[in-house]
Parts: structure tokens; C-alpha cells; sequence
């Protein structure tokens, strides 16, 4: 399930508990990371879901496409100091939103990865850092060009085929695209059980190319904003902020631990109904 991870790597990441080492260097960077579920708040649920995506395969907004994580361990946020880069990534389960349920033709696994680089745009954390008990990000503003970006890809043997979704991050009108804090406890007011310091949520807009190329980008590569399309989840710290991990060395490196039977021995899906 994690095979398209081969191709994207991220430096120190432990997937599935499988650890990745590198050689040593005099660097030290914390890796903070999460796992991730659906909001309690999504404004289509039920299902519930952690992404909605509207207007896909179709650019028509009446069209609702909402996706929840796979199984309970399938999706995972990170953050690392050393490169300021805020990382979504994992598998999810779902398709076009009918009402109460997902339509059976269009339901399947999708393999997805959202970076929020703060190399090349304003990710700051915006309240303690790591090592404090709370901790945020914030990504933006926006600028004319898409500076934080992903993919979300048909799993394979997804009933609909070969699609790949182009996804951007896009401002809100709020001075920010993406934002991820235990401190807010953004649209948990009402559901019991939920709140900081514990549960941390994201938010945040996107753009999408309606998969395959569907929608055209403009001038400055960016696609317009289908409302409704964004992020809207929860988040748990797994271990303790602070841990330390090595910078990473070149890729190779990475690619050698990441062999397909050891994901496989440390994976196990449950299907989603």
C-alpha cells in the first residue's frame, strides 16, 4: 500500500515502523509526526472525511468527492525542522458523495502526498515549536505561483483506472492556505470528546486539476478553486517532539531500506466498507 513511497522519500521517516536509517552526520533535525484521521465537523459527512475534493473527473462543483483515511494507521503528517517542511502522505478510501454514503462505482483507494515547503514559502511554526506542548504551522499567503503541492493517485486496480489528481494549495481569503495546531480546536467545539492539547487538527484550500489534466492551469501554472476543496482533519502526536533523527544523505540511501518486502511485512490493511 505504501509502494509509491519508493519514489518519494522523506529524510529519517519511520513508515509503518519500519525505521529508515542513514549514515551518520553531524546534523540533527527533530521529526515530529502524526497520525491522521477525519474531522468530526466535515460539512458533507456522513461518511466522515479528511479531504473533499469537489468537481472531480467532471469540474462540477455539485459533484462532492470526500475521502477518509484507508485503515486506522494509513495516513501520517511530519514536520522537520532541519528542512521547515510540513509533509501529508499515506492512502485514503473514498469517492463521489451520495447523499449518505459513497457511490459503489467511483469508491477505492488513493495514494496521496502534500508538502507544505517551507524552502520555498512562509511554513512557520506559530506557536511553541517542537519540544513545547503546543505546537502549529501556518502555510502562506499564497503567492501567484503554486509554492506548496501534491499528488493523489488511483491506487492500484482502482475501478476507475489510471487517474492523477494535481493538487495546490490556495488562499483562503484569510491571509493563509493550511494550518495545523492544538491550540484552535478548528470546528470541535461541538463534539464532545475533542480538544487541545491532545487532538490537533488541519485545515486548509486547495486547487486540483480534476485529475488527468481535466482543468486548465493559467499563465502562472495555477488551477482555479472548486469550492468546496481543502483539508479538514485530526491529528495525533505519535512519540514525543524532540526526537532527533539524522540529516538525511542522498537518496540512494533511503531507497535501499525501503525494499517492498519489508513494507509489506510491516503493513497490514483493513478495507474500509
Amino acid at each position: 500500500m505504501f509502494s509509491w513511497l519508493r519514489k518519494r522519500v522523506l529524510g529519517g521517516l519511520a513508515v509503518a515502523g519500519v525505521a529508515v536509517a542513514f549514515s551518520a552526520s553531524p546534523a540533527e533535525a527533530v521529526l515530529m509526526q502524526w497520525n491522521l484521521d477525519s474531522h468530526p465537523d466535515g460539512a458533507e459527512r456522513q461518511p466522515t472525511y479528511m479531504l473533499r475534493l469537489d468537481g472531480l473527473l467532471s469540474n462540477d462543483s455539485n459533484h462532492v468527492w470526500t475521502f477518509r483515511p484507508a485503515d486506522t494507521n494509513s495516513m501520517m503528517a511530519t514536520y522537520d525542522t532541519d528542512t521547515n517542511i510540513f509533509t501529508i502522505m499515506g492512502t485514503l478510501y473514498g469517492g463521489l458523495d451520495i447523499g449518505s454514503a459513497w457511490d459503489a462505482s467511483t469508491t477505492g483507494e488513493w495514494d496521496v502526498m502534500f508538502t507544505y515547503d517551507g524552502s520555498q514559502s512562509g511554513l512557520v511554526s506559530d506557536v511553541s515549536g517542537p519540544g513545547a506542548s503546543d505546537f502549529g504551522v501556518t502555510a502562506g499567503p499564497v503567492a501567484s505561483t503554486a509554492h506548496h503541492t501534491g499528488t493523489m493517485t488511483a491506487a492500484a486496480g482502482h475501478q476507475l483506472g489510471n487517474v492523477v489528481v494535481d493538487l495546490q494549495d490556495e488562499d483562503g481569503g484569510m491571509g493563509f492556505s493550511f494550518k495545523f495546531n492544538n491550540t484552535d480546536d478548528h470546528r470541535l467545539g461541538s463534539h464532545v470528546g475533542y480538544g487541545g492539547p491532545d487532538d490537533f487538527v488541519g485545515w486548509g484550500w486547495l486547487n486540483h486539476d480534476g485529475g488527468n489534466g481535466l482543468i486548465a492551469a493559467d499563465s502562472n501554472g495555477r488551477y482555479p478553486h472548486i469550492y468546496s476543496s481543502d483539508w479538514l482533519f485530526v491529528g495525533t502526536l505519535k512519540g514525543p517532539p524532540g526526537q532527533t533523527h539524522p540529516t538525511p544523505e542522498p537518496l540512494t540511501a533511503a531507497l535501499s531500506v525501503l525494499g517492498a518486502g519489508a513494507l509489506a511485512a510491516s503493513v497490514r490493511r483493513r478495507r474500509m466498507a
